[in-house]
């Protein structure tokens, strides 16, 4: 330790310090009367930057103080040594025989409050002491143990010492004369003694800084513009996805394929799966939709299993036709189940009040309270309809539910000969699907099309299905588990890259905040640890707890992002695709730390 020169002037004091080179380890004595600088010198290596070789982030993790004039607050014994290294407390505890760190520091004698503050001061281990009357309260026999252990610690530490016991024997290494508004160092040559072992040393354990740090004000601000930012990137991160990406519903059949005329070239499934080239060169010039004799081609395949195709026509007819007639449509399930078609044909889960929809097969019927009234004669109240039994056609039906529509909606039977509005395609139903047509061209329909079609068939062959389809009938919108699958993964695989580089791009932006603050965070923590808590540490294990802190507030706030993601994609299967964004994320965070680590090593 080099000590600069330098004044001290307060009022009418003065003090002149010459430099001193305290460099060689060992007890050095202040020497002066009562009034002559020696704890105005002390204070002020402590509060000024006047040593050399010390910065003054280092100053305080390198010297342990103890002031003549000591504080006692409220705490217990335990209390005031925390921080300090717990086997040398125990060994300097038992070395002064003192008993009382279950005390309040408040109702210790004035010999007692010395010695403690001298087990914390000595237990701090630093490799500098320096010591105000440290005798001061103490009787013959304590003095002696002070003088012992000072001769002994001066081995390996550098030692200010300024006292006016004289019962101290000390072997030192110099003395600083301060007199006459000056303090200068001379030397005397010390004598031999036989020295006790040095007590071995151990470092304190990061543990109760991580602890302290994670929950200490700083970090819950800093958490919270984290957990802002991370909120942020989410948000964004996950809106992007969702106008990108189609989430479609779960549908109940997994064998079944929906086409539905949308009076455009080619399907979404299409675009999904097709070059733009290829879009240009096959689809781009005109629609081509499935016309008899393709559906019929079709209905044969081995892997079709059935095909419903929806009577527009008629539905045209029912929807004109006279509110006094009855009026009756039949829709097979797989149809009436589709959430697609939810509110689109009478039989439609929309427009059921109560009660059930009818089951394909099953003599079962759906109709209103009115038609009830009107076309069969009921009576009773509106609550007694459901288990009433009607007669259509010969044929009689239970009623399973109450519908909204003028319309009586039968259990779909495709053996039946007549068929009310939708069509089971068999090798004869050539007739009966040019009729749909016919009765389209005579209510002036512009397009001639089969516009809703069904098809139930073996999942095996979904391939070979798809590819009938696209060939000679891509401008249906069509709608499978396949398909949607199909098209999302599409759509996924075609964002990525953006998505990706979007993540990236918020993420560096969230670790420069981060890195900004932890800036922060590492001087007030080194300030912490050298106001007297902590301040023999060891800098990697305290570096490793810091960044073990920024560690959780990241996992935490990406717990809250992913919690958020959920609930703005609405559904938790769809955090998978969030994984690039989270995955960028640690690895962007992780090279943050990574460069926190390394810049602020010199910080411990």
């Amino acid at each position: 330790m080099n000590i600069k020169h330098f004044n001290i002037k307060r009022g009418a004091f003065s003090l002149a310090v010459e430099e001193m080179d305290l460099s060689r380890k060992g007890l050095y004595l202040l020497q002066g009367e009562n009034g002559s600088g020696k704890t105005s010198f002390l204070e002020s290596l402590l509060k000024s930057n006047n040593i050399q070789d010390i910065s003054p982030l280092e100053k305080q993790n390198m010297i342990g103080y103890f002031s003549q004039n000591l504080y006692a607050y409220p705490a217990t014994g335990y209390q005031y040594l925390k921080g300090c290294n717990e086997e040398l407390v125990q060994e300097y505890c038992g070395y002064f025989s003192f008993d009382c760190l279950e005390k309040d520091i408040t109702f210790l004698s004035g010999g007692e409050f010395v010695i403690l503050a001298l087990i914390r001061c000595f237990s701090k281990d630093t490799p500098i002491l320096i010591l105000d009357e440290p005798t001061n309260n103490l009787d013959n026999g304590m003095t002696k143990k002070v003088e012992a252990l000072l001769n002994r610690l001066s081995q390996g530490k550098t030692i200010l010492l300024s006292t006016h016991d004289k019962r101290l024997e000390l072997q030192y290494q110099g003395i600083i004369q301060v007199k006459e508004g000056k303090a200068s160092l001379g030397t005397q040559a010390h004598t031999q003694l036989e020295l006790l072992p040095l007590i071995p040393g151990k470092k304190v354990d990061p543990r109760p800084l991580f602890k302290k740090t994670l929950f200490s004000r700083f970090n819950g601000l800093m958490f919270m513009v984290v957990l802002f930012c991370g909120l942020l990137t989410s948000m964004i991160s996950s809106n992007y996805l969702l106008n990108e990406v189609p989430d479609f519903d779960q549908l109940p059949y997994d064998n079944v394929i929906s086409l539905m005329w949308i009076a455009e070239n080619y399907s979404t499934y299409i675009e999904a799966t097709v070059s733009s080239a290829e879009l240009e060169k096959q689809y781009a010039e005109k629609t081509d939709t499935l016309d008899a004799k393709e559906i019929l081609t079709l209905a044969k395949k081995e892997y079709v299993e059935d095909i419903y195709v929806v009577d527009t026509g008629y539905l045209s007819t029912l929807q004109m036709g006279s509110a006094d007639s009855l009026k009756i449509f039949s829709l097979p399930n797989v149809i009436s189940d589709h959430p697609n078609y939810a509110g689109t044909f009478p039989g439609c889960p929309k427009f059921l009040l109560s009660g059930s929809l009818p089951k394909d097969n099953k003599a079962e019927a759906m109709i209103s309270y009115e038609q009830m009234q009107k076309q069969f004669g009921y009576q009773g109240d509106i609550n007694g309809v459901i288990g009433q039994k009607i007669k259509v056609h010969n044929k009689t039906y239970t009623v399973v539910g109450l519908t909204s529509l003028p319309y009586v909606t039968l259990s779909y039977d495709k053996n039946a000969t007549t068929q009310y509005g939708v069509i089971h395609v068999s090798d004869h139903s050539i007739k009966a699907l040019k009729k749909v047509l016919q009765q389209m061209k005579k209510l002036n329909y512009g397009s001639l099309i089969f516009e809703d079609i069904f098809i139930q068939y073996d999942k095996s062959y979904e391939k070979d299905l798809m590819g009938y389809l696209t060939q000679h009938g891509p401008s249906y919108q069509y709608s499978s588990s396949y398909v949607d699958e199909t098209i999302e993964k599409a759509s996924y695989i075609k964002m990525l890259p953006k998505v990706i580089g979007i993540s990236l791009l918020l993420s560096m932006l969230l670790c420069i905040i981060l890195i900004i603050m932890a800036s922060r965070m590492f001087v007030l923590v080194g300030n912490q640890i050298r106001d007297g808590d902590n301040w023999n540490f060891r800098p990697g294990k305290n570096r490793l707890a810091l960044v073990g802190v920024f560690g959780v507030d990241f996992l935490i706030m990406t717990l809250f992002s992913m919690i958020e993601a959920a609930w703005f994609l609405g559904s938790v299967h769809r955090l998978i695709e969030m994984t690039p964004f989270i995955l960028s994320n640690l690895m962007v965070f992780g090279m943050g730390l990574w460069l926190m680590w390394k810049k602020y090593k010199r910080h411990g």
